[in-house]
């Protein structure tokens, strides 16, 4: 946790000593920048630096008695540990969200067991399932995160003119630690967390909000756990080639970081709306809405810009607000590119994750020219986003449109179960340990033949072609 405070102190000093400037922003994100960049590369080793941010994390994975995968695990045997219980300790794992999140190094999200910390560890025994590994000690690489996302946002707030002066060093604070959001997230306003100290009073809605957001967190956490890396051997058996069988267990491991990145955005809603943020306010007309991610949206995609927009609502507003839009003036594509390497540099610099969030950035850019192009070529209701009610193209609800957006959407959930295998549940403990290194990477990709790589590049192609 002292790096953490070490960054948020940082963070203080240099908007301080800055608090005349008109780049404050700039120079916050630098500052991190640096900060990270100095961690990774000079303080320590990369494996000790990322233990020591608490990033191999213990997530919801299998814990078996052998192991905490299921193929290298035995089943408990039933009897008096078929319960719910504490117990001391954990093994290092993984949890996050993108562009958030997986299990691997440089993930965000929950912590302990790292580096042979103590952390207590619930493990709940479902029958038919293994034990569930879930470490409720602090994030640090978590909280981490939403130290940068927030000093960064309030630096270039107070560069726009949308605040009035420099918080004091005790508003800063508060706002960095708000009890909300510290852990879990999820990022916030500067403004919103005004609104929350403000209090509101307590209601059926408000209560109505955080159980529905804790009851889907759990249910999240069980089909990450007990049925999505199953989902192919038990439930819905299906059996074929080598390659099929590849591809199958890729859909497998993609679901199960899904969902495991879903119960910790749904957890997030709890922890904020318990602490009095995620609301809007019209008039006298208040509504607890805070929505951190859209499953439907990433497991039913239109396109893969639904995906990452719906992955974490937060973050994408973050980025694009804080980055995008601030590295538009280097060309669209520039943008896009800049802006996924600031979403893997705030998740830790580590092969795996940049190699998959630079991949989004390729094939998003690429399915967004293509298919505006063949809005403009056809006249049709094509492109990544959903056109709004009376949009002008000709041609909208069509046998053929409707045909081509689910082709799109088809292909989208190709590309997941793709970028998806490197979060293998198989793997093996050392390498989730230290993280998945560029070898790992290269191997799970070249066994699917680079199949998403080559598709996007035929995308752009053609793309070229009919323009």
């Amino acid at each position: 946790m002292v790096w953490v405070v070490l960054l948020s102190l940082l963070c203080y000093l240099v908007l301080f000593l800055c608090r005349h400037s008109a780049h404050r922003g700039v120079f916050l994100s630098i500052t991190i920048l640096i900060y990270l960049l100095m961690g990774e590369m000079h303080m320590v080793d990369t494996v000790t630096w990322h233990k020591m941010r608490g990033e191999n994390l213990t997530s919801p994975h299998w814990d078996w008695d052998a192991g905490p995968f299921p193929s290298r695990g035995r089943r408990l045997p039933p009897g008096p540990r078929a319960g719910t219980g504490w117990r001391r300790g954990g093994e290092p794992g993984h949890l996050g969200s993108l562009p958030s999140s997986g299990r691997g190094e440089g993930s965000s999200g929950w912590s302990g067991g790292a580096g042979g910390q103590d952390s207590w560890v619930l493990s709940p025994v479902v029958p038919g399932c293994p034990t569930l590994g879930l470490s409720l000690s602090l994030s640090v690489a978590g909280a981490q995160m939403i130290v940068a996302m927030k000093a960064v946002s309030l630096g270039f707030d107070l560069d726009r003119g949308e605040l009035p002066a420099v918080p004091s060093p005790v508003e800063f604070m508060g706002y960095i630690y708000f009890v909300g959001t510290a852990i879990f997230g999820p990022w916030n306003r500067f403004r919103c967390y005004l609104q929350a100290v403000e209090s509101r009073a307590l209601s059926l809605p408000w209560l109505r909000k955080v159980s529905r957001s804790l009851l889907l967190s759990v249910v999240c956490l069980l089909i990450s756990t007990c049925i999505a890396p199953y989902l192919f051997s038990y439930f819905i058996p299906l059996y074929g080639y080598w390659q099929l069988r590849k591809w199958l267990r890729a859909y497998e491991s993609a679901i199960s970081f899904h969902f495991s990145s879903y119960f910790v955005g749904f957890l997030s809603e709890a922890t904020a709306t318990l602490a009095g943020a995620g609301f809007t306010e019209e008039k006298d007309n208040l509504k607890w809405d805070l929505t951190v991610s859209r499953p439907l949206n990433v497991e039913l995609p239109r396109s893969m810009v639904e995906v990452v927009t719906s992955w974490n609502l937060p973050m994408s507003s973050w980025l694009n607000s804080y980055v995008f839009k601030n590295s538009l003036q280097l060309g669209t594509f520039s943008a896009v590119i800049v802006t996924y390497a600031a979403s893997a540099l705030l998740h830790g610099l580590s092969f795996h994750l940049a190699a998959v969030l630079l991949s989004l950035g390729f094939i998003t850019y690429v399915e967004h020219v293509l298919r505006k192009r063949l809005s403009v070529i056809f006249d049709a209701c094509l492109l990544s986003k959903r056109c709004p009610p009376g949009c002008p193209h000709r041609h909208n609800t069509n046998l053929w449109v409707r045909l081509l957006n689910l082709l799109f959407g088809a292909l989208a959930v190709f590309h997941l179960a793709y970028l998806g295998s490197l979060f293998d549940i198989d793997a093996d403990d050392t390498v989730e340990e230290q993280g998945y290194g560029m070898s790992y990477t290269i191997y799970k990709w070249s066994e699917l033949s680079w199949a998403s790589h080559w598709v996007t590049f035929g995308c752009w192609v053609f793309y070229r072609l009919i323009g």
